[in-house]
């Protein structure tokens, strides 16, 4: 009797656990999109609070706040955000940091979206793995690409603080799907090699990186509200989904008819950092469409990350991935600390100078993404049939 009903019961599981994943879908889509969505009225909202301090006209005007005083001190802090978006500050900046701190207890919603990986890896068989990541990270773009958009049209029809406030109602909403997830399945014990349990586990996906400072250099650059920026950000978000949805998997399947697969990650992420590079060049420019053009091709390079970590995974046996993606993570965070200062440093640089130099900020990042070439020329793949050294 037993044989007879285990098929059934194979499938009910199979179901319960792939309508968990979908809930999980849901809830990476909401938190991109409300990370997305709060990018640019976050930069407003202090933006708004720096001129009030220096500009004594009661409610100031957004092109009064376009000074180098104000956008400098702007640059320093969104730089330093993510050092302290958790501390509540006295300043009379605390009221626009309110939001962020809301939602960043635990780490933010990187820590959080890093979770959803983990719980998604525990809910299905090894076999599974790929298909049920490649949906979160297909969840999480298309909530990167929508956001900054809808925040946007939010901001222009209401206020930034209409746009805060949803971002924030929206990580709430985020949270009642997880109410339908199981814990982990009892049925899912992986084989015998539990070791493997993480190794197949991603990081979860950046979705701002450097374009926090972004809407800030368009606005002040071209005189742009910082409203309007976001349609930008959501141009990178659609080239991002298409690059890593379509063009990597079709290139690579191109690329294995006649490379061993260490080799073909090589090879598209040299091309991914080059084409990084030139972006990056051509968004120093002083001509609004040279810049456009530039973001959109800046964006291609968007799989260098990934690419990078499958590279790095080809160099250490499987039960030691989980620690590589640990140390990839640390230097990742590590990176993101210094960026942020950096860029802020090089606009305030770049406003003193004037002129072409205020494009120095992507002139710096093309200068890290050409290093980045350089080591990548040095990095040989292992040769095929090597053995790595388990010691």
């Amino acid at each position: 009797m037993l044989e007879e009903t285990t098929p059934l019961l194979g499938r009910q599981q199979k179901a319960t656990r792939w309508l968990s994943i979908c809930w999980l879908s849901a809830v990476v889509f909401c938190l991109s999109a409300a990370g997305a969505f709060l990018n640019v009225p976050l930069t407003r909202l202090i933006e708004d609070r720096l001129c009030s301090r220096y500009v004594r006209q009661g409610a100031p005007s957004e092109e009064l706040c376009k000074t180098d005083k104000i956008q400098s001190r702007l640059a320093y802090l969104n730089g330093c955000l993510p050092v302290v978006e958790a501390v509540v500050g006295s300043s009379e900046l605390s009221s626009s940091w309110l939001v962020r701190c809301l939602l960043s207890p635990g780490g933010g919603n990187t820590v959080l979206l890093a979770n959803l990986y983990s719980i998604a890896s525990d809910l299905v068989v090894q076999s599974d793995r790929a298909s049920t990541f490649f949906l979160l990270a297909f969840a999480s773009l298309v909530g990167a690409s929508v956001g900054p958009a809808i925040s946007s049209i939010c901001i222009e029809a209401f206020s930034p603080w209409v746009s805060a406030f949803i971002a924030f109602f929206v990580n709430l909403v985020a949270l009642i799907p997880l109410f339908f997830v199981p814990e982990t399945l009892s049925t899912l014990k992986q084989d015998s090699n539990s070791e493997q349990e993480s190794e197949d586990e991603p990081p979860a996906p950046e979705v701002l990186d450097t374009f926090q400072f972004l809407a800030q250099y368009i606005g002040k650059r071209f005189d742009w509200p910082l409203a309007r920026t976001g349609y930008l950000l959501t141009l990178r978000g659609v080239i991002h989904m298409v690059v890593l949805l379509f063009t990597l998997p079709l290139l690579s399947r191109v690329l294995l008819r006649y490379q061993p697969s260490p080799v073909k990650d090589l090879t598209l992420a040299r091309v991914s950092v080059a084409t990084a590079a030139v972006g990056a060049l051509c968004m120093a420019s002083s001509q609004i469409g040279l810049v456009i053009t530039g973001l959109a091709i800046h964006s291609l390079g968007s799989g260098l990350a990934p690419l990078c970590h499958l590279l790095a995974t080809s160099y250490v046996v499987p039960h030691d991935t989980s620690k590589l993606n640990t140390v990839i993570g640390i230097v990742q965070t590590t990176g993101s600390l210094f960026a942020g200062p950096a860029f802020a440093w090089l606009f305030e640089t770049g406003m003193k100078l004037g002129g072409t130099s205020l494009g120095l900020p992507y002139y710096g990042l093309a200068g890290s993404f050409m290093l980045c070439l350089v080591g990548l020329v040095f990095v040989h793949p292992p040769a095929q049939g090597e053995e790595i050294d388990e010691t």
